[in-house]
């Protein structure tokens, strides 16, 4: 009887961690995008940092309490500003670029039970699915009628990113990373704040010019997420 019930018992153990191994949850954040380009001959243009939103669904697979592999898909924005310095130019551009991503990433976590810190690192694949640009851009006009003289005004600009086969690599490959922090309520829900940064390693223009001018996004992001073990 004795053997039995300890049989029992140690089924319903490996039962319960078995049962614990996989979480899937959904995230929520803001990121803020860097546009890494050597402007070369285009002395006059400056690229700066700008905001946008990151949401996606997870998974993941506990191997023991340390260690788990985790797998992310989410839509980002990768977006920058981009103006042209100068009194006479009134271009003034912000470029807003939706990637759809998929991080795969070995999960390292280590605390308490209630509360635990974790660090993920691996490798994302991306795909840039669109593209919008708004902002002014500068448009002539004629000044004097008699002398030909030419001044510039700004014009609005609102229109989707037209995509070109042969200038635009719309795959993107690069590197992972992040620290957050994990608070367990229970034996199943969870409450998730992670710092991630993604690191292109590829450009997203094709080598199309006879001079190479590769550009590359570096994205910080900032995310909630809340998670169900079973």
């Amino acid at each position: 009887m004795k053997k039995i019930l300890f049989s029992l018992l140690m089924l319903c153990s490996v039962s319960a961690a078995w049962a614990q191994k996989w979480k899937m949850g959904v995230t929520l954040g803001g990121d803020i995008n860097k546009y890494c380009i050597d402007t070369q001959y285009q002395y006059d243009w400056r690229y700066h940092n700008a905001k946008g939103l990151t949401v996606g669904v997870m998974g993941q697979y506990q191997f023991n309490d340390w260690f788990a592999l985790r797998a992310d898909l989410n839509y980002t924005q990768k977006n920058y500003k981009q103006n042209r310095t100068g009194k006479s130019f009134c271009d003034n551009y912000k470029h807003r670029n939706s990637y759809v991503q998929l991080p795969l990433m070995a999960s390292f976590s280590f605390g308490g039970e209630r509360l635990r810190g974790f660090l993920n690192v691996g490798a994302y694949g991306a795909y840039w699915a669109g593209g919008r640009i708004t902002g002014t851009v500068s448009e002539w006009m004629l000044h004097d009628i008699l002398d030909g003289t030419m001044y510039q005004t700004p014009a609005p600009i609102d229109q989707s990113y037209r995509f070109n086969s042969v200038r635009d690599n719309r795959i993107e490959l690069g590197a992972v990373g992040g620290v957050g922090l994990e608070y367990s309520f229970n034996d199943h829900w969870s409450l998730q704040a992670e710092m991630r940064l993604y690191y292109a390693l590829t450009s997203t223009t094709k080598d199309y010019m006879l001079k190479k001018n590769p550009r590359f996004n570096t994205t910080t992001a900032l995310q909630l997420g809340c998670a169900y073990s079973f």
